[in-house]
């Protein structure tokens, strides 16, 4: 008979990144971040960019 307090507590850890990776993941965050705000500060820009109406004929 098993209880759940035999298990190996390596199991249920979940597996560290070193700092490279860390340093890595966390640039990434902080440029989607900063592409993000960039995008959505500017909400006025967004219809200035888009296509001319056509002409009616």
């Amino acid at each position: 008979m098993k209880d759940e307090k035999d298990t190996k507590p390596e199991e249920s850890i979940t597996p560290l990144i070193d700092r490279k990776q860390a340093i890595k993941k966390a640039g990434y965050i902080a440029l989607s971040s900063a592409t993000m705000m960039m995008l959505l500060s500017k909400p006025t820009n967004a219809p200035a960019a888009s296509p001319a109406s056509l002409p009616l004929w």
